[in-house]
């Protein structure tokens, strides 16, 4: 659990012990059309998966996690961005439509990634193996092996990570030095070609097997020993023990090879979108649990910044499970919903099919309107469609799935403006002031301030829906003028919401000078009334320096964080909105991030 600081009064001094806890690394490892329980750990009777099961005997294990997609390319935007793959499609629509064509499969540079989120605490990140989202760069990543874009539509640069070593892995170790990493490993197995030598095929002759599945099952111990250079790439330079090793499938496998996939990937049924989900991190995450909680995929990303120190990203469906793995309480989830772009019966074009999972059934509605109801449990394989037997599921199901297309087209009620600001070499810009004015549809006027930190990303967090300007100032930025593709303007309008998700704008800018390097040291907290209750919409606000300031808003649980400070002394004044008259409180910030504050104020009446 975490400790939270109350200030009643307008000094506080953080004492030892009080520091939130240390960002580990994070390597995040994903398997390709691994079918989630096609492991030793799982007991499968074949499969021989030694260096994963070390990985999840020494962690936690979600054998219930489910992707957003069944196959790879969809899947994997939402290990990247954690949104849906459905509102991807958003996304970019509306990108086109306001600002332009985008070009093909670089959409992920106008996307708020995991790279981009981590490096807003210090994390360099590296992008090794299957990708598909244009090149590092685009990603968000700081080095990595897709260095151009896409030779074919089923292949990338660096998608042989993994089969051909892990030498640019170990050559981006040696540049950390001692910032946090993030590294995204994707070595495209156990999927073909399914090329696996002569010593891995041999394990698997003589069982009366089939040659796909023995290519797939060599294929998969192929990819173990992978994980087996990873882990011992990170134990020879004492690394492991501050190290978070995740470990995930793409989407699953039904045995048999894809000519055989009746259930399982690129089909709407549980084989292809079923995963286990691994987490390990010494003395933080418990050891040897195997856990049935319903998990979707979509709770990876925000998962993923609670261990890094940061907050979950406005407009993401998922929640962190950092709580729920570290304490052992259950998720609560009693029910998934999902859709997916599936071939009726094999044959193009694909149509929107839609499942609902639920603690021991799972309904299937295909795009022609048939409907389907497995007793999931004691038909794994969903081979008996019970819609007859079952139909009293039918309302719960159908609710479902009209709720998750209510979800689709309905935005939060709070958004981010977010973006990165780089020059005209594309080299990251620091320490640039920011400002955003704009008025909400209760006609509130907002102006808020940043910064672009250290890696040139910046953020103004929990705006309300209404239209503003981004604008900053001459003495920053030569004219003032900014550029979004390709269009240089004093001043840049956003109509919030934007695509449902917020805005996120790369930016390109002549800056005037070298601005003082801001910090990257985070503080998150809480404002609350005289009775503890939530105060949302509030302004606090910190200065950093040369006349600029950090603005943030509280979401709606009166949360709010800041990012990009220095040590030293933060004076936070808080405002505005509910908040009557207003108090200015003051926070020792060490080397590290202090641990979550709650500020109590007088609300308005």
């Amino acid at each position: 659990m975490r400790t939270y600081i109350v200030i009643v009064g307008t000094w506080l001094l953080l004492v030892s012990g009080t520091a939130a806890a240390k960002q580990p690394n994070i390597v995040l490892i994903i398997g390709d059309d691994h079918g989630w329980d096609h492991a030793g750990f799982m007991d499968h009777p074949l499969a021989l998966t030694p260096n994963l099961d070390e990985i999840a005997e020494s962690g936690t294990v979600f054998t219930n996690a489910h992707n957003t997609a069944s196959v790879c390319w969809p899947s994997l935007r939402t290990f990247l961005s954690g949104i849906h793959s459905a509102q991807w499609e958003q996304r970019r629509a509306s990108i086109e439509t306001s600002s332009g064509d985008i070009p093909y499969r670089r959409e992920s540079a106008h996307f708020r990634t995991l790279p981009r989120e981590l490096a807003r605490r210090g994390y360099v990140s590296f992008e090794g193996g299957k990708f598909w989202e244009g090149t590092y760069l685009d990603g968000g990543f700081t080095s990595g092996m897709a260095t151009s874009c896409c030779p074919g539509f089923f292949s990338s640069v660096g998608d042989q990570f993994g089969r051909e070593g892990i030498d640019p892995f170990r050559d981006f170790l040696d540049t950390t030095e001692d910032a946090p990493f993030f590294a995204w490993l994707a070595p495209m197995l156990p999927h073909t070609p399914f090329n696996a030598a002569a010593t891995y095929t041999d394990r698997f002759r003589g069982l009366g097997l089939s040659n796909l599945t023995i290519q797939y099952l060599a294929n998969l111990l192929w990819m173990d020993d992978v994980l087996g250079e990873v882990l011992a790439e990170l134990e020879s330079r004492g690394l492991r023990e501050d190290t978070l090793i995740v470990y995930a499938s793409d989407n699953g496998w039904e045995l048999g090879g894809f000519s055989g996939q009746t259930r399982g990937k690129a089909t709407i049924y549980e084989q292809g979108f079923r995963t286990s989900l691994v987490f390990s991190l010494p003395d933080t995450v418990p050891a040897g649990v195997l856990r049935d909680d319903l998990v979707s995929m979509v709770d990876l990303f925000p998962t993923l910044l609670d261990f890094g120190g940061l907050p979950q990203v406005s407009g993401r469906w998922g929640r962190t499970l950092r709580p729920n793995i570290v304490d052992g309480t259950p998720t609560g989830t009693d029910q998934l919903a999902g859709q997916a772009a599936i071939r009726l019966n094999g044959e193009p074009p694909a149509t929107i099919h839609h499942f609902v999972r639920g603690l021991d059934w799972r309904y299937v509605r295909n795009s022609d309107g048939t409907e389907e109801i497995y007793s999931i449990n004691e038909d794994p394989d969903e081979l008996n469609n019970q819609v007859v037997e079952r139909s009293d599921i039918l309302p719960e199901a159908r609710a479902a799935v009209a709720d998750f297309e209510n979800k689709l087209s309905t935005p939060a009620a709070l958004l981010d403006v977010a973006g990165r600001f780089v020059d005209v070499d594309a080299e990251p810009v620091a320490g640039i002031g920011l400002q955003l004015k704009g008025r909400s549809p209760e006609g509130r006027l907002l102006k808020l301030r940043t910064i672009t930190g250290p890696s040139g990303y910046f953020r103004f967090p929990n705006l309300p829906h209404g239209t503003y300007t981004l604008s900053s100032r001459r003495r920053f930025i030569q004219r003032g003028e900014l550029v979004y593709r390709g269009q240089a303007e004093r001043r840049l309008e956003i109509s919030l919401p934007w695509a449902q998700h917020g805005a996120y704008l790369p930016l390109v800018g002549n800056p005037r000078s070298e601005m003082e390097r801001p910090g990257q040291i985070g503080l998150q907290g809480q404002v609350v009334d005289q009775n503890g209750l939530p105060v949302a919409g509030a302004m606090l606000s910190t200065p950093v320096g040369y006349g600029r300031w950090l603005d943030v808003l509280s979401d709606q649980e009166g949360k709010f964080d800041f990012d990009f400070l220095n040590p030293g002394v933060a004076r936070i004044r808080v405002s505005r909105g509910p908040v009557r008259g207003s108090k200015v409180v003051s926070v020792e910030i060490g080397d590290e991030s202090p641990a979550p504050i709650v500020i109590q104020v007088k609300r308005r009446r």
